[in-house]
């Protein structure tokens, strides 16, 4: 979908994804209407962030601290971004339930939630895209 590995989805990248996967009948000019809805910044392109707004909603103040304290424990000094390596480094998953309950190895679950974000391996984590309500 993301043709130039941007991180971004421009129009002609959006409109290809739509041709390409959906089966009804959403023509150019809905899916500029769609892009423009998306496109919250106004950049002309759609951001990762944007899209998770779009399908988890807003974050709730509790939520917010939460991902910020985490957030914060797991980048590097003087960074903003957090990549899976870093996350690897810091992440115990020895309280993790199924560690607990010796269903799962402490070195199984670190791998399953880093192999859950490879998709992000290209793109590091920011603080912005998963608090930012301006998207």
């Amino acid at each position: 979908m993301d043709k130039d590995k941007s991180g971004k989805l421009n129009m002609n990248e959006l409109k290809a994804a739509v041709k390409n996967s959906v089966r009804v009948g959403i023509d150019s000019s809905d899916v500029e209407v769609i892009f423009k809805e998306l496109d919250t910044d106004k950049d002309s392109l759609i951001s990762q962030s944007e899209l998770l707004k779009l399908v988890k909603g807003a974050m709730n103040e509790k939520r917010r601290k939460i991902v910020m304290c985490v957030f914060n424990v797991l980048k590097p000094e003087k960074s903003d971004h957090v990549k899976i390596a870093d996350m690897k480094k810091k992440y115990n998953g020895l309280k993790h339930p199924a560690v607990l309950a010796s269903r799962k190895a402490e070195t199984q679950v670190v791998e399953e939630l880093t192999s859950a974000l490879e998709l992000y391996q290209e793109c590091p984590f920011t603080c912005l895209l998963y608090t930012s309500d301006a998207a």
